[in-house]
């Protein structure tokens, strides 16, 4: 009995127990049956950065331009009235000054809380530090602060544009330095190597590596085709090829060889101050422009450093990033200014290099920069016929055509350029824009490469050639008269005056050239060369061919004299292109003159050489030995003359006259030049002496009468 008055109490304590526990308001009641407590989670996160920013900016002595924010959150939700501390936990080695407008913040409905802070008088790193009420179980978030001296904005725009100018000075003297050493290598293999589609893009791409330059090669382009050195077909494949070439130069920019940058520009100094070589001085230049280059690269990319955190320029950056025509446009519009796509290219890459751009931002810059080169063909095209224009226009077609195939699929080059560099073990975001340039050119090179021939026949439609508008060619060289030899040999003569006529009139152009340097007038001078290249291209294998048949011994002498002549006049072309339109090019770049004195005696040189050369002309025309004769007797004379001038000369330097001291190499150049064109002029006379008795002369005149009814009803 007792047993069970304890088993009954235990059962009513236990179920009024449970009563209590069921009671409205109790926490069981509320709570899903079986459900744990769940546990309380305070989250702070840092309001004040914007994408892509990791910390904030502010002049010594002044505020942040905005204030440090935190955001409280209660398993996810918003927590009001929550008290943060916020203390200066870092400061900058003797700063003073720093202060926050107040150490505690209550949390509003949003769960911010936020105060205002201003730098000491130091520059430096500052960092101050918000704490959650409950001390130190919530994780503290920590605001870095990077206080910079005033006008640090100006010190940026001093490093980029100074930067830029290495940069750019850099380029001018590399290139320089390649063309002379190897340039009029170029332009003979511009001519020459370009049969098919794919030998003409591999010639695009040695011509641009060696010029370093997209836009030099399309401006010889231009003055091939205008000149018919080449056809439009080819040039388009040059052009695809130049596109490919680029990317040497890109992928040079972007490896970080900053640090022997110096070692170079010291190494090209040395080289060029040890040398009297030509060819070494030539590579002592592009090894010092190269170390020029890399070391103004390595300026812009530490002057932009401070940019990764200024927000109105990251958010400018992020909006170009999601906006990649934007980019394009800038890009080009850039590149239009500067004539350049290196340089476009290259500070893209100095701007990735400095953190500042991303890949998503950075590769379209790079495309545009294949639109902008386009500038310079088109205004290289202004001074030429409808054929040069074409070039210019197919350019523009061949980029325009590749940024638009390519830009739907900018998400897969942008991987691919990732990926790429991945492979190398890298992630720099310069490696990235490099390699994604070279994806895309080659890409594009290769599918456009099927399509030249469209692209030629568009171009032709848009800009079609007009009557006059012929391509300069030979006029007389007939292959259906090489049936009769006296009649083509007469043609192969009247061909060969015409070549004359096209050096007489560059030797009358290049003294005004010297005198007063026109750019637009060595431009002019160039074209003129190039037609002279084509003649002495097209008599020479038609009277090879007319040499293979039995041919009497009077013509046969005659075709002798005839290739040896055209070689002459081909040498003198050279010379006046390559060595004295290069000294005009020297004077216009340094803007410096010969001094009235020098100008006087080169033109009374020039006048000499002038008159011989149309003596030569004359001897040329009628096949006359008198004539050549009169030309030989008058090389003493000429030595006689080319001394006293030099003398005079340095009698000017002697008496250390400004003008002299400074254009006294080129003056000596020039003298040397015209000897050297009246030398070749001797030599003509010479062949005309030595090749044509006096009996093939007549029998040349008098075929030359009797044939002309002949040739007029043809």
């Amino acid at each position: 009995m007792k047993r069970w008055n304890t088993t009954f109490k235990q059962s009513v304590l236990l179920i009024g127990l449970s009563a209590l526990l069921l009671l409205p308001g109790s926490a069981s009641a509320e709570a899903t049956p079986g459900a744990l407590p769940r546990p309380t989670d305070i989250r702070m996160v840092n309001q004040s950065l914007s994408p892509g920013m990791t910390g904030l900016i502010a002049v010594v002595g002044q505020s942040t331009d905005r204030p440090l924010a935190v955001r409280v959150t209660e398993n996810g939700v918003p927590a009001a009235h929550r008290r943060i501390t916020f203390r200066i936990t870092v400061l900058p080695t003797g700063a003073k000054g720093a202060v926050l407008s107040i150490n505690e913040a209550r949390t509003d409905g949003r769960g911010r809380a936020e105060v205002a802070f201003r730098v000491g008088n130091r520059p430096g790193m500052y960092v101050v530090s918000a704490y959650y009420e409950d001390g130190f179980q919530t994780p503290p978030v920590h605001f870095s602060i990077e206080a910079r001296p005033t006008g640090w904005f100006l010190f940026v725009i001093f490093g980029l544009l100074g930067g830029l100018g290495l940069f750019l000075l850099g380029m001018e003297i590399s290139g320089e330095g390649l063309k002379n050493a190897a340039g009029h290598r170029m332009k003979t293999i511009l001519s020459r190597f370009t049969g098919n589609r794919f030998s003409a893009l591999l010639t695009g791409v040695l011509a641009t590596v060696v010029l370093q330059s997209s836009s030099a090669t399309t401006v010889m382009l231009v003055g091939f085709v205008d000149a018919t050195a080449m056809t439009l077909a080819q040039a388009i494949g040059v052009t695809l090829g130049a596109k490919i070439g680029t990317t040497v130069t890109a992928q040079l920019i972007a490896f970080n060889v900053a640090d022997y940058a110096l070692l170079a520009v010291a190494a090209g100094v040395l080289m060029r101050v040890s040398s009297r070589r030509h060819s070494l001085r030539h590579a002592a230049d592009a090894l010092l422009g190269f170390g020029l280059l890399f070391f103004g690269l390595s300026v812009m990319s530490r002057a932009v450093e401070p940019l990764r955190t200024l927000p109105l320029f990251i958010d400018a950056l992020a909006h170009l990033g999601h906006q990649p025509v934007l980019g394009i446009l800038i890009a080009a519009g850039f590149t239009a200014l500067v004539q350049s796509s290196a340089i476009t290219i290259g500070l893209a890459i100095a701007l990735c290099a400095g953190g500042v751009l991303t890949l998503e931002a950075g590769l379209p810059l790079a495309w545009g920069a294949h639109l902008g080169t386009c500038a310079t063909a088109l205004l290289a095209s202004l001074g030429t016929g409808r054929a040069g224009k074409q070039v210019a226009v197919a350019h523009l077609l061949v980029a325009a055509t590749g940024v638009l195939i390519a830009f739907p699929f900018l998400f897969l080059f942008v991987d691919g350029a990732r990926a790429l560099t991945g492979i190398g073990g890298s992630d720099s975001v310069a490696r990235q824009v490099a390699n994604g340039h070279t994806i895309f050119t080659v890409t594009t090179g290769l599918v456009l490469i099927g399509l030249i021939r469209p692209f030629a026949w568009l171009t032709r439609r848009l800009v079609p050639l007009r009557p006059g508008d012929e391509a300069f060619a030979p006029r007389y060289l007939n292959p259906a008269s090489l049936e009769v030899p006296a009649v083509a040999i007469d043609l192969a003569r009247r061909e060969t005056l015409r070549l004359a006529g096209i050096v007489r009139g560059m030797l009358n152009d290049a003294m005004g050239m010297l005198a007063t340097p026109d750019a637009d007038a060595m431009d002019r001078m160039e074209r003129e060369d190039d037609k002279v290249d084509i003649l002495e291209k097209a008599i020479r294998p038609y009277l090879a061919r007319m040499a293979r048949g039995h041919l009497e011994s009077s013509l046969r002498a005659v075709e002798r004299t005839l290739i040896y002549v055209v070689e002459e006049l081909e040498g003198i072309g050279d010379i006046l292109t390559k060595e004295i339109a290069h000294t005009a090019r020297k004077l216009h770049r340094k803007e410096i003159s010969f001094s009235q004195e020098g100008v006087a005696e080169l033109r009374a040189y020039h006048a000499r050489v002038a008159e011989k050369f149309a003596l030569a002309e004359q001897a040329m025309g009628r096949m006359d030995g008198n004539v050549a004769a009169a030309i030989l007797a008058r090389i003493e004379g000429d030595h006689a003359l080319e001394r006293e001038l030099r003398e005079r000369h340095l009698e000017r330097l002697h008496s250390m006259k400004e003008a002299s001291v400074a254009t006294s190499t080129w003056h000596l150049s020039t003298l040397s030049n015209l000897r050297a064109i009246g030398e070749r002029i001797d030599n003509i006379a010479r062949t005309l002496i030595e090749e044509l008795s006096p009996s093939d002369m007549t029998h040349l005149h008098h075929r030359r009468h009797t044939d002309r009814p002949h040739k007029k009803n043809q």
